[in-house]
């Protein structure tokens, strides 16, 4: 599985790739949710400009337990070939980046 290794070396902690329907393709941070409609996360990849992000809930599977919701700084881009579209969304984990930033600033 390369999306794992393609999310860590970006520094996200979720990855996900989805079509012009909202279904998910491949999700590097939930294994097991290709097939599932994400709607909310397509019409935000196609209203993204440029370098804007979004605080989002994302669903995880924790490795210590079952599916839960984390705040995600998030951000978007869509592919189009004829009339294929792919979206991809990324991010890391809301609180961590808050952190750093506060610690930068210091």
């Amino acid at each position: 599985e390369l999306l794992p290794e393609v999310m860590g070396s970006l520094g996200f902690d979720v990855l996900a790739v989805l079509n012009a329907d909202g279904e998910i393709l491949a999700s590097a941070h939930y294994r097991g949710q290709s097939g599932v409609r994400d709607a909310a996360t397509v019409r935000l990849a196609r209203q993204a400009r440029g370098d804007e992000r979004w605080v989002r809930k994302v669903r995880v599977r924790g490795e210590a337990g079952g599916p839960h919701d984390i705040l995600v700084l998030q951000s978007f881009c869509t592919r189009r070939h004829d009339s294929t579209m792919i979206a991809v969304a990324g991010g890391q984990i809301f609180i961590r980046t808050a952190q750093n930033l506060y610690c930068i600033g210091k």
